[in-house]
């Protein structure tokens, strides 16, 4: 299944991040329909936005990480643990 808003969600107008209850949500039901391998691009390729994982670069090219974007990310990698998906 591609699910590929885990990390960061622009679905849901006035969310930056999926909640807790959408992320468990899609979860169950991908499972509910068989499914054992979950697509989620936003859980580690996010950036260049004020909101994505990676915000930027520093002036050395060290990448400047948004604290909040971790959140849904930890998350949604732990339900999918819980459930018995694998995540790639």
């Amino acid at each position: 299944a591609n699910i590929y808003w885990l990390g960061r969600d622009e679905n849901v107008p006035g969310e930056i991040y999926p909640s807790e209850f959408r992320i468990d949500n899609v979860l169950r039901t991908a499972l509910y329909l068989g499914t054992n391998v979950v697509r989620s691009h936003t859980l580690g390729v996010s950036t260049g936005h004020p909101h994505s994982l990676a915000t930027g670069a520093d002036k050395h090219g060290n990448l400047i990480f948004n604290p909040l974007a971790w959140a849904p990310i930890d998350y949604a990698m732990d339900r999918a643990r819980d459930l018995g998906l694998r995540l790639i």
